[in-house]
């Protein structure tokens, strides 16, 4: 759900890679998931600066890729450390898919991340609409820090009640909005949900609509590359 078949299927000439690199057909090289496909990585290397080979690590570990000794730029999602050639990457939602409904009829979004018995939806519309309908959805770390469900909850108008945020590395989620979770999961013990959804929902809409869309990461990305040349 979330991001499957929302980009048009344009026709891509994949044929003669080895030429095309040796060409410089592409501005850039980037690898989208460098712990499945680091192809043609020493003959790219011959033809293109290392400032312009990106490749991005979406992985659950917070381990680096060797690749990265190479000198190339290095986008990692559960980022523990700064470095140069390092950069924090997150999700994001796409941008079509936001719908920040502020209209609720539920405390507490069904979907509990905690409880899988809590996981009753088969499409994406029925899912979108428990949070939709919703003042606050649970989440939390599971296998990373970083996923989809966050950016779904935000996406929906929903408020992430993020557990142990507090306890997420300083260069992991850098987009995310990590404080305005602390303050939400604060000020949650001294009012009930509205009241907490009023104070928090347009701060929580504007930090998503600023950071948390796929056009702000392709902003991100991009600017970092720029800074880069």
């Amino acid at each position: 759900m979330s991001v499957t078949r929302i980009l048009p299927d344009l026709e891509v000439d994949r044929t003669d890679i080895t030429a095309k690199i040796k060409n410089k057909y592409f501005d850039y090289i980037v690898y989208g998931s460098i712990w499945r496909c680091n192809d043609y990585i020493q003959t790219i290397l011959e033809y293109y600066p290392k400032h312009k080979v990106i490749v991005v690590d979406g992985e659950d570990e917070s381990n680096i890729h060797k690749i990265f000794d190479l000198g190339i730029l290095y986008f990692k999602r559960e980022l523990q450390y700064k470095h140069e050639r390092l950069f924090p990457i997150s999700f994001a939602i796409p941008t079509s898919k936001v719908n920040f409904i502020k209209n609720k009829t539920r405390d507490i979004a069904i979907c509990n991340p905690a409880d899988r018995s809590t996981y009753i939806y088969k499409n994406e519309k029925d899912y979108y609409e428990g949070y939709q309908e919703s003042r606050i959805g649970i989440t939390m770390k599971k296998a990373g820090w970083d996923c989809m469900r966050h950016y779904e909850i935000l996406a929906n108008g929903c408020l992430p009640y993020f557990i142990n945020i507090d306890k997420c590395p300083n260069f992991t989620m850098t987009s995310f909005p990590k404080q305005l979770c602390i303050d939400l999961i604060n000020n949650a013990k001294n009012v009930n949900a509205q009241t907490l959804y009023d104070q928090f929902a347009d701060k929580f809409e504007n930090h998503l609509l600023t950071h948390n869309t796929t056009n702000a990461l392709a902003k991100y990305v991009t600017n970092c590359l720029l800074t880069n040349i």
